[in-house]
């Protein structure tokens, strides 16, 4: 019988019997145990609170949910008829369990099993002979051992494609695809797959395929297949739901009844279902799932840095240098705590495993202890080398499964183990299709310096003209744009414009060489971004060399003339009239001050639009933007923006001392007046200037040199 009570419910006289009797909303009549689990009032709690509270039945109100250890259950009549005859069909304690995974992992129900495998085995009774399975290249080895007999011994056809390619896995879709079996990310080389779009295209196929996906390795704590097109989520409770490796168990979630029903029948028929203690024990574990899963992945965050940052290539999807980081967190609401490293050397990196002390030499994860393996010895292994290589499973590669201690001691750990195991030679650099890259860094700065120049140095000229002459920035933005849809060649081809565009295209290829050059000597992929100290230090430097001396030329070109001031008798309309031309010609010198005002106000712009946004992007609220891209694209636009209240006094100031020489000097107060007088038409005007030059520009040359450099990774993989 149904541990879910879908056999038929007792007659309503056997019920009167009972003496605590209850029925659950679907009208079966239930015995006194804990079957109801979760209260189902419709309301939703947070994933925290829906993790640990629970509601029994129990007569004796118990806090922790009885262990019904029995093997059989006694009836009320010769006919039986009871909620549970026998624990092979349905146990209490395991009902109970269902239940509350069933609302956890956002399933209509939720079956449990002995194990992981024997989960992905009931799952694949659903194929017949001839039915097609399409299949990742990077799966777990019990899984591609499983797969591996079914198609040697049970007629099933099973494809290996590249899951995290949607377009492999369109070429091999058929009619006869009967299940599509994905695991995201995959274990161990941490590749992502996009459940939407291969769901998609697989029910398009074949109506009837059935997408399952392995959330091992995320836990409904982090990723809801099921939300996102998967018909059948399956996942080892030995792992996180568990959290302690004190027992074997296998989840499979599903939406469709149906489909429930036929799931549920070969673990009654062949007794694989979890038994009671085991059934309590995962309970107790699925409680305390957050608190454990939210510390291992802080720790995995900072061993994952601490390790890139010695120049191991870290596979890890919290790392902005994952090459499908964008992908993973618009799916996922976390990285997880498993991430995988390699040395380059496999001596290397078995001393690095047997060194370590704090770190378990052991399979599986999702322990509160942490891991350490080397995959293609011990979890893999039974793939073989060939199969292996094929698939790009790198044998030096070592997996760390991170636990929840304190993540200093861990990184000390690896710092003795690793660390000091690093190889003696020259350590290996990325060089591969270096020119290729540079070309991409010079295409994209080019492409996004022509986008948005011609906005730039009209409105550059109309801030000094503003704070020279006194003449209304949307008079001369007027006129200079009228200028250059008449006049195009003569815009484009003069002083102002080459200067603004030297200025912009040299800024924003320096900061592409400083990623390229990082990422070629860290051994990095190829559209690795990197914020530190280097690209700050560069982009400064070049940005203020050409910007203090197109700001010169500028002043110089639309500022105070040099020539004596007008006479008393000169008309308002004489001294606020707009040149004649876009190009008149002037020449005081530049005061010195004049220039360090114009360097500090370049190296806080600089700073806070090609390092500022990589810090402040992780920090933008979800309720304004829910990806990783989209947050990334706010703060690349509003840094530079906002820092202009901070740097337009200083462009003011410097344009006064310039444009105001008098003999004698003037006051500082009647400076600030001025400045006071101009401040704010300026910083919108600035921000006017700065949005398209570090915002639209910004985000045209990262994003266009991301997926120059991306392709670029996908034709050399």
């Amino acid at each position: 019988m149904s541990a879910s009570g879908s056999g038929a419910a007792p007659a309503a006289s056997s019920s009167a019997k009972k003496p605590f009797p209850n029925v659950d909303l679907e009208g079966h009549n239930l015995p006194p145990s804990p079957a109801p689990s979760s209260p189902h009032t419709g309301k939703r709690y947070a994933i925290a609170t829906e993790l640990v509270y629970t509601e029994s039945g129990d007569q004796y109100n118990a806090s922790s949910v009885p262990i019904y250890q029995s093997a059989t259950f006694k009836q009320t009549s010769g006919g039986g008829g009871g909620e549970y005859d026998y624990t092979r069909s349905g146990n209490p304690t395991r009902t109970h369990l269902e239940r509350h995974l069933a609302k956890v992992m956002s399933a209509q129900r939720a079956l449990v099993v002995s194990s992981g495998m024997a989960a992905l085995d009931v799952i694949t009774r659903l194929l017949r002979p001839g039915d097609e399975v399409v299949t990742g290249d990077d799966l777990y080895g019990g899984t591609n051992r499983l797969l591996k007999y079914l198609s040697t011994n049970g007629g099933i056809i099973v494809h290996h494609v590249d899951t995290t390619q949607p377009e492999k896995v369109r070429e091999v879709l058929s009619e006869k695809t009967a299940m599509v079996l994905l695991e995201t990310p995959t274990n161990p080389l941490i590749k992502i797959v996009d459940i939407p779009q291969i769901a998609i295209a697989a029910h398009e196929v074949n109506p009837n395929c059935l997408v399952s996906v392995d959330n091992t390795m995320m836990s409904p704590l982090l990723l809801n297949p099921l939300e996102l097109g998967a018909d059948i989520v399956y996942e080892s409770g030995t792992k996180y739901l568990s959290g302690h490796h004190d027992l074997m168990a296998g989840v499979i979630a599903v939406n469709d009844l149906a489909l429930g029903e036929r799931l549920y029948f070969p673990i009654n028929a062949s007794g694989c279902g979890l038994s009671p203690f085991d059934s309590w024990l995962l309970m107790r574990g699925v409680k305390t799932l957050k608190v454990r899963m939210d510390q291992q992945q802080s720790n995995a965050q900072r061993i994952a840095e601490f390790l890139e940052s010695h120049g191991f290539k870290v596979r890890y999807p919290g790392l902005r240098s994952h090459p499908q980081y964008d992908l993973h967190h618009s799916l996922a609401r976390g990285a997880g705590a498993v991430l995988s490293f390699e040395t380059g050397d496999v001596g290397v990196s078995e001393r690095i495993v047997e060194s370590a002390k704090l770190w378990a030499i052991s399979v599986s994860f999702g322990c509160v202890n942490s891991l350490i393996s080397m995959p293609c010895r011990m979890s893999h292994a039974s793939i073989d080398a060939k199969t292996r290589k094929e698939r790009a499973m790198p044998e030096d590669l070592i997996r760390l499964c991170v636990g929840i201690e304190d993540v200093d001691d861990l990184i000390d750990d690896l710092t003795r183990a690793a660390v000091t195991q690093r190889p003696a030679t020259q350590p290996t650099w990325n060089t591969s299709r270096l020119g290729t890259r540079l070309g991409v860094d010079i295409a994209s700065a080019a492409t996004a310096g022509a986008l948005t120049c011609p906005v730039i140095t009209v409105i550059d000229r109309a801030i000094i003209e503003k704070a020279a002459k006194g003449l209304p920035i949307r008079q001369t933005i007027t006129s200079c744009f009228r200028s250059m849809v008449t006049h195009p060649a003569g815009f484009f081809f003069s002083t102002p414009f080459i200067l603004i565009y030297t200025l912009y295209t040299s800024t924003y290829l320096t900061a592409n060489a400083i990623d390229t050059v990082s990422s070629t000597l860290r051994n990095q992929p190829f559209s690795t971004v990197f914020a530190g100290t280097a690209k700050f230090l560069a982009t400064t430097a070049v940005n203020m060399g050409i910007c203090v001396y197109k700001d010169a030329r500028f002043a110089r070109l639309f500022g105070a003339s040099s020539k004596p001031p007008s006479s008393p008798s000169s008309t308002p309309a004489q001294s606020t009239s707009p040149p004649a031309s876009c190009h008149p010609s002037g020449a005081a010198k530049v005061p010195k001050i004049s220039y360090a005002l114009f360097c500090l106000r370049d190296s806080i712009t600089i700073f806070a639009s090609f390092n500022v946004p990589t810090l402040v992007a992780p920090y933008v609220p979800d309720y304004i933007a829910s990806t990783p891209g989209m947050k990334a694209a706010i703060a690349q636009f509003s840094c530079p923006a906002l820092m202009q209240f901070a740097s337009t006094p200083m462009h003011l100031l410097g344009l006064d001392l310039y444009n105001r020489q008098p003999p004698g000097g003037l006051g500082w107060r009647e400076r600030a007046s001025r400045i006071r007088r101009d401040y704010v038409p300026s910083c919108f005007a600035r921000m006017g200037k700065i949005v398209p030059a570090y915002g639209v520009g910004g985000v045209a040359n990262v994003r266009l040199r991301a997926a120059m450099m991306q392709y670029l990774e996908r034709k050399e993989s």
